[in-house]
């Protein structure tokens, strides 16, 4: 600014003007814009100079307002359009600026679409609702949001989601409207592939649930004629040795095959009646339950079990859910011991806030989590060689759990024992 200002007042230049920032008696800077010009003598000389400072500041910053906005609407992949702020004959305004995002997502470039009213977009497919939606809010002066099939400048179709917001002058007065569109071509397809696939899983889910009822239904008489059939065997003396060891195993495969659709058609009933009632249960009442079915198995293997309720000996649940939860927890830490020290067996109750934390801890053979810990509560998985084993028993564990409001985890090492925590709200 110096150097213009000098090189004036030395009459190298004729005119002078110049913005600058300008430092305050308090410290802080304005821009203003500075003319001056040159009072001469009779020999031409400089004698004074006579100028105006203009305070510009807001200006400046409008300005500077300004390009940040050109910015981001030039930068911005979503599609700009700037249109008058009147209908044109009926329909939407003439276009008076399109940002080029516009162009990438149309195919039209800004000279065909300047002047001419984005009607052209509309075609046989696009959603007549949503088009008339807009026009009443144009002629409200309102906001608006419109999710509609366009076309591109080649024909193609690509449903585009855009809002449609006035913007007012100085005076208030409608002046133009901004509309800033996105394609969702790709969310739309993704949206009928999800509801295509709801309905396809649903009616896997109806027929695989038809298909388990009727299966359990059929077997459950000729399994009882099987049941009947053994139990009169098991009072006729049979000499051979061979076919003792046959009827036998037949008969342990029968059995196992009833407790299978047993806890298949518990299974079914969970998932079909999400909705359970609950009381308020005492956990040392349901473990006498418990250890008077697994009399048999306590006796044989002897395991060293301990039981702590004081800190919450209540639980407000379903009685016949949680003594099935419990049944199979315990008997999975008796069978799954280890064979190189006795079996000890930790059941503990806690409460903390609103929850109610049960915790079965074994010093079993564990289970390989690194491998198997999203098979854990799976269908069908067996992670031993057990005789006895289905893998129906987490499975049925974790369904009973969830239904009541729960949640289930694990923790185990092979050859160190295995952890399940079990939360429920206590409401």
């Amino acid at each position: 600014m110096s150097i213009k200002l000098y090189s004036f007042i030395e009459q190298k230049t004729e005119k002078w003007q110049d913005q600058y920032r300008f430092k305050c008696a308090d410290g802080s800077y304005k821009y203003v814009l500075d003319r001056g010009f040159l009072l001469k003598d009779e020999e031409g000389r400089a004698v004074r100079m006579i100028g105006a400072i203009q305070d510009i500041t807001k200006q400046k910053e409008e300005e500077q307002r300004l390009k940040l906005l050109e910015t981001v609407i030039t930068q911005t992949k979503d599609s700009v359009i700037i249109t008058e702020a009147n209908l044109n004959e009926g329909k939407i305004p003439k276009t008076v600026y399109v940002n080029p995002s516009f162009s990438v997502m149309s195919g039209y470039n800004s000279e065909e679409i300047i002047g001419k009213s984005p009607d052209i977009f509309m075609g046989q497919n696009a959603n007549n609702l949503e088009y008339d939606k807009l026009i009443t809010a144009i002629k409200n002066k309102e906001e608006c949001q419109v999710e509609t099939i366009c076309y591109k400048k080649n024909k193609e179709e690509y449903w585009v989601s855009f809002s449609m917001l006035p913007v007012n002058d100085s005076e208030g007065e409608l002046s133009h409207w901004v509309s800033i569109q996105r394609d969702i071509t790709e969310e739309k397809k993704q949206e009928v592939e999800k509801e295509q696939l709801i309905r396809e899983l649903t009616q896997n889910n109806k027929d695989l649930q038809q298909f388990s009822y009727i299966t359990s239904h059929n077997l459950r008489a000729p399994l009882s004629n099987l049941t009947g059939l053994l139990n009169l065997i098991e009072d006729i003396p049979v000499e051979n040795q061979e076919l003792k060891e046959i009827l036998d195993g037949f008969n342990k495969s029968t059995h196992l095959l009833n407790e299978t659709i047993s806890d298949l058609v518990k299974v079914i009933v969970i998932k079909d009646n999400p909705s359970i009632q609950k009381e308020d249960v005492q956990l040392k009442e349901a473990f006498e339950n418990v250890f008077c079915q697994l009399d048999f198995l306590i006796g044989l293997h002897k395991p060293i079990i301990k039981i702590d309720f004081e800190k919450a000996p209540f639980l407000n649940t379903n009685k016949a859910y949680l003594e099935s939860i419990l049944l199979n927890l315990l008997t999975n830490a008796i069978k799954y011991k280890s064979e190189k020290h006795r079996s000890k067996i930790l059941i503990s109750a806690n409460k903390v806030d609103d929850d109610v934390i049960l915790t079965f801890k074994d010093n079993g053979i564990g289970i390989d989590l690194s491998r198997n810990k999203d098979k854990v509560f799976g269908l069908y998985q067996r992670f031993h060689d057990h005789p006895d084993s289905k893998g129906l028993g987490l499975y049925l564990v974790k369904s009973q759990v969830e239904t009541m409001g729960g949640t289930i985890s694990i923790e185990s090492e092979v050859n160190i024992g295995t952890t399940f925590t079990l939360t429920f709200k206590n409401k």
